[in-house]
């Protein structure tokens, strides 16, 4: 997928850690969102922070997956290259 405004590849989906190190990836997701917002963004987190699930969501996250379950993370990954839309359905906050 190219970036029409400049010509470079550009990402099909972005996957990262709530706990960046100088911001938050909550924070980093609403930059992105903000500047691509078809680009699926999928948020990785080693906590039990159930607040953090509608914070992600309206970040613009399309999911908030335990670290611990690499399964959902493959299984994510792996609907957003099957799917026609650039945005996963059917994807929960688990």
């Amino acid at each position: 997928m190219r970036d029409p405004s400049r010509g470079r590849p550009r990402p099909g989906a972005i996957v990262s850690d709530v706990g960046l190190e100088g911001m938050d990836g909550i924070a980093a997701t609403i930059r992105v969102h903000a500047l691509l917002p078809m680009l699926p963004i999928v948020l990785v987190t080693a906590g039990d922070d159930l607040a953090l699930r509608p914070r992600a969501e309206a970040a613009g996250a399309i999911a908030l997956l335990h670290k611990s379950r690499v399964d959902e993370l493959v299984d994510t990954l792996g609907r957003l290259w099957t799917e026609s839309d650039s945005r996963v359905s059917g994807v929960s906050f688990a």
